[in-house]
């Protein structure tokens, strides 16, 4: 496995909202003819974009956005998804960013183009990049390693497969980018001078320390096509540890990827009762080799799946579980399940 370190340590977590011009456009946004004869354009304006960050003092970066896209479609309807992105900046000899994105109920607002869902459901994408600086805080070049669930929302968003990259660079204005250049610098050790003027800073919110929590994770996984009753088959998944804990992949408390079956339609996103489970103790895949915090397999799992015995729609819900006694799943542990769905004949 090859592994990507995102962050490390723990350090004060600040929060800012970003107020930027209204013709500003959130990276994979697009206008344009759409995609299609479903829809006309969609637009993902950072006027209502949250931006977080961490700085830590070894130098590694983290970004957090979360926005909404305006979605107009060719019958005059417009709807609204919104998103979520994990940005990372990880400096060195090899230095490299990473993209962990979550867009929601695509399969409501784009049923043309996407395969519907409960409201909740999401679609993600995870993007490696190698950068010459961190390309939030700079003006870097920035080439595209590697991919996962770029293709299916490249046909809404062309951006998020084409780039240019990172998506959200676009959320910091020049104005924040200088400030955070600032704070940058403290939290790594390289700026000494006067307090941050008062004014200036209670344009943020105090927040106190914060740490990751010890359960996190990221997934992404390739489409299922319909499976036969009783089938077992194989799934790409990319999984990206987003807790403090490092993933063993062996001995009495190893980490694996697994998943639950449940009917389509009896739950909705995220984590759901074991007594509604159609399968609960999914086949287990193994991880090659550990997986510490804020790192990601850069080569997709091979997760072993296989099909409830009677046919019908379900959900599958990719869970990560460390065994033991009891058996630990991330899911009752407040950290949302990627979920598909699966038509069984």
């Amino acid at each position: 496995m090859t592994r990507g370190r995102v962050a490390l340590g723990l350090v004060v977590f600040f929060a800012l909202a970003m107020a930027v011009a209204p013709s500003s456009v959130v990276g994979f946004g697009y206008t344009g003819t759409g995609r299609g004869p479903y829809v006309k354009e969609v637009n993902c304006s950072v006027t209502s974009t949250k931006v977080t960050h961490r700085f830590f003092p070894d130098g590694t970066a983290i970004y957090g956005t979360d926005g909404d896209c305006q979605v107009k479609k060719s019958n005059g309807e417009t709807k609204t998804v919104r998103y979520h992105v994990d940005g990372g900046w990880t400096p060195g000899p090899k230095a490299f960013a990473t993209e962990t994105g979550r867009i929601y109920d695509l399969g409501i607002v784009a049923p043309e183009l996407f395969q519907p869902g409960p409201p909740g459901h999401y679609t993600t994408f995870i993007i490696r990049l190698s950068c010459t600086a961190d390309p939030w805080l700079n003006d870097a070049q920035c080439r595209r390693e590697y991919a996962s669930g770029v293709d299916e929302l490249g046909r809404l968003f062309p951006r998020i497969s084409r780039g240019p990259f990172p998506l959200t660079k676009g959320a910091i204005n020049a104005a924040t980018r200088a400030r955070l250049r600032i704070e940058y610098k403290r939290a790594t050790g390289q700026f000494v001078g006067p307090p941050i003027a008062t004014a200036v800073r209670k344009t943020a919110p105090a927040f106190a320390a914060k740490k990751q929590a010890p359960y996190g994770a990221g997934y992404g996984a390739g489409p299922i096509p319909s499976l036969t009753r009783g089938q077992t088959t194989t799934v790409k998944v990319s999984v990206v540890n987003t807790g403090s804990l490092t993933w063993t992949p062996s001995g009495a408390n190893a980490f694996r990827l697994s998943y639950h079956w449940y009917r389509a339609n009896s739950v909705g996103a995220g984590t759901a009762p074991p007594a509604l489970a159609v399968v609960w103790d999914g086949l287990r895949t193994n991880l090659p080799g550990p997986l510490g915090p804020n790192e990601t397999n850069l080569s997709p799992l091979n997760a072993s799946v296989q099909a409830p015995s009677t046919a019908g729609t379900y959900v599958l819900k990719w869970d990560m579980v460390q065994e033991g006694f009891p058996v630990t799943w991330f899911s009752q542990r407040k950290v949302l399940t990627f979920d598909q769905t699966v038509v069984v004949k």
